[in-house]
């Protein structure tokens, strides 16, 4: 079921990312997993860092593009075992969500769509690269 991700422009300056995987994993734990954000350097490659610092809201450090990137994110929705939702605090260069739907007792599919705004000058392989990062 797992299919590769899509992109889309949205506009000019704002590029969509969506995907799909099904995770042979209660949905308990897969929720779990997603909402401990300080361990996302632990199963995503280009995440240096993730740092709570207050209510909802998290310092990311990656590396992405080949250079060094820096944001800060709220989390605007939590809603236990269905929805994870976050955008960017300043700016607009990055959103998204995530939704979870249990296939049976030990399968989940996650639905990823973000949205980033990605540095300009970028040629197609470089963005084709974000999106296996989104993976």
């Amino acid at each position: 079921m797992t299919q590769p991700p899509t992109m889309e422009q949205t506009t000019p300056q704002r590029l969509a990312i969506e995907d799909i995987v099904l995770v042979e994993a209660p949905i308990e734990q897969v929720f779990q997993q997603w909402s401990d954000a300080q361990r996302f350097p632990d199963h995503m490659r280009n995440v240096i860092s993730v740092t709570p610092t207050g209510e909802n809201r998290y310092h990311w450090i990656t590396s992405f593009f080949g250079q060094r990137q820096e944001w800060d994110t709220e989390v605007t929705t939590d809603e236990e075992r269905r929805s994870i939702t976050w955008h960017s605090v300043a700016g607009d260069n990055h959103s998204g969500g995530l939704t979870f739907t249990p296939q049976n007792e030990n399968n989940t599919e996650v639905r990823l769509r973000m949205e980033v705004t990605p540095p300009t000058g970028l040629d197609p392989q470089r963005l084709d690269r974000l999106a296996q990062t989104a993976r």
